[in-house]
């Protein structure tokens, strides 16, 4: 099955009218093998500034899901709820180096979460760097540490709307 989003937001460069990125995450589990985003129109809609062609928000967002594709070994995730604006998924590395975490919050009320790690495949707990895209930011770092033995839960913060990609290598 294909299938092609079509953005019909109200323009400007908010990540809140990009559910498509939302929807891009939740075909992961779907039998949809091909999806296209696109703007017919030339509105300011889309991925890219008019003429000057200088990324949006929803085309760091569609970055980050790019990223998650870097880890492209599906990892079981628990906590979605569609329904709120909620989603996230997993993947880990072909050589098991790197594990990452997507996670978006499109219009829940929610913005503080708890992120607990189980079975991962490194002996030693991993370094955790967390980027984020929302208002004021594109994918920017904006947490880097070890875990501790103490500390084997990531606590973030992913107020509506914006979109974190944690990565995790040990």
């Amino acid at each position: 099955m294909n299938l092609l989003l079509h953005t019909s937001n109200s323009g400007g460069d908010s990540l809140c009218h990009e559910k498509q990125f939302l929807i891009s995450l939740l075909l992961q589990d779907t039998t949809v093998t091909i999806a296209n985003y696109y703007t017919g129109d030339t509105l300011d809609w889309g991925l890219f500034k008019g003429i000057s062609g200088t990324p949006k928000k929803a085309f760091y967002a569609f970055k980050a899901f790019g990223k998650l594709l870097d880890t492209p070994q599906r990892v079981a995730c628990t906590g979605s709820d569609e329904e709120d604006g909620l989603v996230m998924g997993a993947g880990l590395a072909a050589d098991r180096k790197t594990a990452q975490i997507l996670l978006t919050n499109f219009e829940s009320k929610s913005s503080r979460f708890r992120i607990e790690l189980h079975n991962l495949p490194w002996k030693d707990l991993p370094e955790v760097e967390i980027f984020t895209v929302d208002a004021n930011k594109n994918l920017d770092s904006i947490s880097k540490k070890r875990l501790t033995a103490a500390n084997a839960v990531i606590e973030v913060d992913c107020p509506a709307p914006s979109v974190l990609l944690v990565r995790l290598t040990p």
